[in-house]
């Protein structure tokens, strides 16, 4: 995790749970002495907070991923196979991603006989 510090606060980031902690007491030479009574809570981000799950349409394995609501809502999510790590398009709200099939495009006949 990363943490970040000044002399008063510390924000630690950590994989999913995101924390402060706060010293209740003064800062200066001689509170250094004394342990300050810390107090801790979490942060209510929006970010990752739908847990969905999914099967890999290449290597059948099943993945849990932890994603953001509003992109799941409103956006586009690509979310990576824990299998096979490819990115598959979970959902696109907003139209970006086109797919084309070529062979029908420019008359590819898919079913060739010998």
């Amino acid at each position: 995790g990363c943490v970040l510090s000044c002399s008063s606060l510390r924000a630690s980031y950590r994989r999913r749970r995101p924390y402060v902690c706060a010293c209740s007491g003064e800062v200066g030479p001689d509170a250094s002495a004394a342990s300050p009574a810390e107090a801790s809570f979490d942060i209510k981000l929006p970010r990752r907070s739908l847990l969905v799950q999914f099967t890999c349409t290449k290597c059948d394995a099943r993945t849990e991923r932890l994603i953001n609501r509003v992109a799941y809502e409103r956006g586009t999510v690509f979310l990576q196979c824990a299998g096979c790590q490819v990115y598959h398009k979970f959902v696109d709200n907003l139209g970006l991603i086109v797919e084309y099939d070529l062979r029908e495009e420019n008359g590819v006949n898919t079913c060739t006989e010998d």
